[in-house]
């Protein structure tokens, strides 16, 4: 059963869906200013796991067993 999301969790969630949209809107411009987009993917990218390892069903044990000890996340 799934749990109900705050509404914190709800306006990271729309954060997200933002700054997503925008790296799609800025790779799509001229050669130079495309290269902010990979800034605005990280970002998204890099909140969304913030999010995953935040939630109450998260099993962080199954998560660091399977990491490598050189792994970086």
């Amino acid at each position: 059963m799934s749990h109900p999301l705050d509404p914190r969790t709800v306006q990271r969630h729309a954060y997200i869906r933002y700054l997503y949209r925008e790296g799609i809107e800025q790779s799509r411009q001229p050669t130079p200013l495309r290269s902010r987009a990979i800034t605005s993917f990280h970002d998204a990218v890099e909140n969304y796991l913030g999010i995953v390892t935040q939630h109450p069903c998260t099993d962080h044990r199954v998560a660091s067993r399977n990491a490598g000890r050189d792994q970086v996340w």
